[in-house]
């Protein structure tokens, strides 16, 4: 079985399941670029590919379109979001040439409750 997100240029956000397309729904105002979901599976985490300000958005997981938070990060393209192997920490690079590094543990709390 294989399960993963998509983005592209459309600004649409998509959940496929097994080659068969679960859900989509447009992520607003931001293209996203860049997208990754920790193995426990609580959220998805994108990154914005815009050439202005490019917030990391989390997504509650399963997708819900209403259900996300925007954190004010990059002035430029997000270009890499990544989870830490312990899930403890989310990095971000963008194309403003910071890396930004985010403690998901405290977060999850206030996310997931």
């Amino acid at each position: 079985m294989t399960h993963y997100s998509q983005v592209g240029s459309d600004k649409m956000i998509k959940e496929v399941y097994n080659c068969t397309l679960q859900s989509g729904f447009e992520s607003s105002q931001f293209t996203l670029g860049q997208v990754t979901l920790p193995s426990s599976g609580k959220a998805l985490f994108a990154g914005a590919a815009a050439d202005e300000v490019s917030p990391i958005r989390c997504y509650r997981f399963p997708l819900d379109e209403q259900d996300y938070t925007d954190y004010a990060a990059h002035c430029a393209a997000v270009s890499r979001v990544r989870v830490s192997y312990d899930e403890s920490c989310l990095f971000s690079t963008g194309d403003d040439g910071c890396l930004f590094i985010f403690d998901i543990r405290k977060k999850e709390l206030s996310i997931y409750n």
